[in-house]
C-alpha cells in the first residue's frame, strides 16, 4: 500500500487498499489520508463507493470537499458503539505481561468477546423483562464465564516429585480430622445445567443444596462439588441439573 508520504504529496483525500480473503472472509485494507493516515480493516465495505466531506482548509481559508471511502463515513456515523466497546474493554482488561506479541491480541480478543456477550446478555435480560437488579454485572458475568470454563473439565491430577519428607507426614498425621471445611460455592448456572460430566458419587454426610430442601445428603455432584438428595423419596441431584 502506497506509505503516508505519498499520500500526503497527493493531498488530503487520497487513498489506497487491498483486498484479500481469510477462511472464506474477504477483508478490505483502506489507508485513507485526512489530516493525517487513517487505516480500516472491513468485511463490508469496500474502495469502490465513495462520498464527499466536507474539510475546512487552512490553506485556502475556506471549506472543501475531498473523497471519502464509505467505511470512514460509517465509522464516523457509529463511531460512538466503538467508544463504548473500548471503555469497557478497559474496566476490567486482561493484564498479563508477555514478551509474546501475539498474546497481547489473543488477550484482546478474549476481551472484546467478553464484552460483547455480556452486552449481548444484557439485551436479552431487556426483551425478557427481567428486572435491572437481578441483571449481571460486567464483573460477575466474567467471573462466572471463568468459573464455567474452569469446570468444564476435571483438572489434572496433582503430580508429586521425589519422597515426601518426614515433616510433612508428621503434619498430616497430626492434622484434625474433625476440622469443618469451608463451604462450597454455589457453581454458575451455565454449569449447574450445562448436563454434561455431572455423576453422583458418595461422600460423607452434609446439607443438601437444592433450593429449599432442608434434608441431608451423602451423595455429591462431581463437577458442582454440592451434595444433593437422591432416593426413593427425593431426586434433588435432578432437579438441581434441570
Amino acid at each position: 500500500m502506497k506509505t503516508k508520504q505519498e499520500l500526503t504529496r497527493e493531498g488530503r483525500g487520497a487513498m489506497d487498499y487491498r483486498i484479500a480473503e481469510v477462511d472464506g472472509v474477504e477483508l478490505c485494507a483502506t489507508r485513507w489520508y485526512d489530516n493525517n493516515v487513517v487505516n480500516c480493516l472491513s468485511t463490508l465495505h469496500g474502495c469502490d463507493n465513495t462520498d464527499l466531506a466536507k474539510r475546512w482548509s487552512s490553506k485556502e481559508k475556506t471549506h472543501v470537499h475531498i473523497s471519502r471511502p464509505f467505511v470512514i463515513k460509517d465509522y464516523n456515523e457509529n463511531m460512538g458503539g466503538v467508544d463504548l466497546l473500548d471503555m469497557l474493554i478497559s474496566l476490567y482488561r486482561i493484564n498479563i505481561r508477555s514478551v509474546k506479541y501475539y498474546m497481547k491480541i489473543i488477550f484482546h480478543l478474549i476481551d472484546l468477546s467478553l464484552v460483547n456477550a455480556w452486552l449481548l446478555y444484557r439485551r436479552h435480560c431487556s426483551q425478557n423483562q427481567i428486572h435491572k437488579k437481578d441483571v449481571l454485572s460486567l464483573l460477575t458475568f466474567r467471573i462466572d464465564v471463568a468459573k464455567s470454563l474452569l469446570q468444564s473439565s476435571p483438572p489434572p491430577p496433582p503430580v508429586q516429585r521425589g519422597r515426601p519428607s518426614l515433616q510433612n507426614i508428621s503434619d498430616r498425621n497430626n492434622t484434625t480430622i474433625d476440622a469443618r471445611a469451608a463451604p462450597v460455592p454455589v457453581p454458575p448456572t451455565s454449569t449447574r445445567i450445562d448436563k454434561f460430566d455431572h455423576w453422583p458419587v458418595s461422600t460423607t454426610k452434609g446439607r443438601c443444596r437444592n433450593g429449599r430442601c432442608l434434608g441431608y445428603s451423602r451423595i455429591s455432584c462431581t463437577k458442582c462439588k454440592v451434595r444433593l438428595c437422591l432416593n426413593e423419596n427425593k431426586n434433588c441431584f435432578k432437579d438441581y441439573h434441570h
